[in-house]
């Protein structure tokens, strides 16, 4: 072939490459990066989410946000994220990862949240894995098989904020939590290390307090408890270097034993959360302590569960709630703690608590999910302190309910049994400010006319889940009703009476809205009148 028709072939192919590359669409190269990449404030974010990736593809250097989630990554390149120097928030979660090692992360300075829960990561943690990151607020590594820390697995963490540790195999010990591990981690204000524990009755499970001392700036921490046989102290001296930690949320307890000394060493908490737990009182004879020390305590939960057995009994609740008189509680909530088998009825015992609560600041009562309670049609009515607020009395399964709660604004009696009671009688024995009643769930067929009569403050009243077939009520104090909710219900039409009663609450306020969803509703111009011009 003549040289310079050869040469100018070679222009010629060379030259249509060229063209097919300058022509390329963005499109075309898509196809081969499987992640979406779109811009947020100018900072580039990149989703690899639910793709099935088995390695982490090459990611822009000016990502900002990485999502790799829900995908099939065993095992990261040490080299992986080396030039990526932007990045603030990278979610591995929901993959297959087993293993980290201290190279795995370097490059990542400025990363500031860090996901790996949900992960197979198993056994220790390896020393300095997190050296990199002296930029790190939040790191997740909860829902893993991890049952060891290491003493030199946080370090380069001195800026990290929230610690999630929970759901792993990470029993407490000095083994597994060796003292000074938590060292580096000097602006930790939450640590999450519940549900760690295959626990029994007897031994004792309870967080090493020599390592858990260096943590003082900690606020908010959620830990497994198990006091045993040998009624080991939950919160040992090493607590007592935790200055600002004013929430304790216990999220899963076999044996919490409740005694004078328990939060010695924490006085400053003003949120408790005792949570699914067989409860213990000891010193109730002599008087009960427990919480009275906690000067500042606002809220406390106590949650026993309904698969443990015993409940505590009634004079152990009176003697914790007695020591609520010297704190500054708001709210108190309360679910299955007694079986009322052989004991009083709930408004006594609802009446002994007010008596207990009367000089406290207490806005909101929450006695729930009860076993076998009663009340009798000649108890007294149900009276609470005059600061309460909101009054939650729902599932206990209550037959009859008398009220005389004049300053309650919202009142709580879904999943009772209170049909046949509401059907010939009213609740309340004299006008309140109730703004908003829940009654959903009752089995109410049938409500007496004058249930709502002198509430005059109603704005929100919900009827869902029962069996009724009209709403033939005076609702003439209504004039501030705004939501009526008769969703799942019999109710098939209307009746004149009803549309007659309903058109009065229109007329006082025409902005309310009635619910009558999944209803048997037969609608026509003759079973809603309204309906016709």
């Amino acid at each position: 072939m003549d040289a310079v028709i050869y040469t100018k072939l070679v222009l010629i192919l060379i030259s249509s490459n060229l063209l097919d590359i300058n022509n390329a669409t963005p499109r075309n190269f898509q196809l081969e990066f499987p992640c979406a990449k779109f811009f947020k404030k100018g900072e580039l974010i990149v989703d690899c989410s639910y793709q099935n990736l088995k390695n982490i593809p090459d990611i822009p250097p000016n990502t900002f946000y990485l999502n790799l989630q829900h995908n099939l990554i065993t095992k990261i390149a040490n080299s992986t994220f080396e030039h990526m120097t932007n990045l603030t928030v990278l979610d591995l979660s929901f993959n297959k990862l087993q293993s980290m090692n201290d190279q795995t992360f370097k490059g990542l300075g400025n990363l500031e949240n860090l996901k790996l829960n949900n992960n197979k990561l198993t056994g220790e943690m390896p020393d300095k894995c997190f050296q990199y990151m002296t930029c790190l607020t939040d790191l997740d590594l909860s829902f893993n098989k991890l049952w060891r820390i290491n003493l030199l697995t946080f370090v380069g963490l001195q800026n990290l904020q929230i610690l999630q540790l929970n759901d792993n195999k990470l029993h407490y010990s000095i083994k597994n939590f060796p003292p000074g591990s938590f060292k580096p981690l000097e602006s930790l204000t939450r640590l999450s290390i519940h549900n760690n524990n295959f626990m029994t009755l007897e031994y004792g499970t309870v967080f090493p307090d020599k390592t858990i001392s260096d943590l003082s700036m900690l606020e908010i921490l959620e830990l497994d408890v198990n006091s045993g046989l040998d009624h080991k102290p939950i919160l040992g001296k090493g607590f007592s270097s935790l200055k600002n930690l004013y929430l304790l949320n216990v999220r899963s307890c076999d044996a919490f034993t409740l005694e004078n000394d328990t939060f010695t060493y924490t006085p400053n908490l003003t949120d408790i959360y005792i949570n699914r737990c067989n409860l213990r009182v000891y010193s109730v004879s002599t008087g009960h302590e427990v919480f009275s020390k906690l000067l500042n305590l606002k809220v406390l939960q106590l949650n026993a569960s309904d698969q443990l057995h015993p409940w505590i009994e009634e004079n152990e609740l009176f003697a914790l709630i007695s020591g609520l008189s010297k704190t500054s509680i708001e709210i108190l909530k309360m679910s299955y703690l007694l079986n009322l088998m052989n004991s009083d009825s709930l408004s006594i015992i609802i009446n002994k608590i007010s008596v207990l609560l009367n000089k406290t600041s207490i806005k909101e009562l929450y006695f729930t999910k009860n076993l076998n309670t009663h009340v009798s049609q000649t108890d007294i009515p149900v009276q609470v302190p005059s600061s309460i607020r909101i009054l939650d009395l729902s599932a206990n399964s209550l037959e009859v309910i008398k009220l005389n709660i004049k300053q309650v604004t919202f009142l709580n009696l879904e999943d009772n049994r209170l049909g046949n009671y509401l059907s010939n009688n009213s609740l309340m024995i004299q006008d309140s400010k109730l703004e908003y009643i829940i009654l959903s769930n009752n089995s109410v067929y049938r409500l007496h006319t004058t249930i709502f009569i002198g509430q005059r403050y109603l704005r929100v009243i919900d009827l869902r889940f029962n069996f009724l077939t009209d709403f033939n009520l005076d609702m003439k104090s209504q004039a501030n009703l705004e939501i009526l909710n008769l969703k799942n219900n019999k109710i098939k039409y209307l009746s004149d009476q009803s549309m007659q009663k309903l058109d009065k609450v229109f007329k006082n306020n025409g902005n309310v809205k009635i619910d009558l969803s999944n209803n048997p509703l037969r609608c026509s111009c003759f079973t809603f009148p309204f309906l016709t011009g």
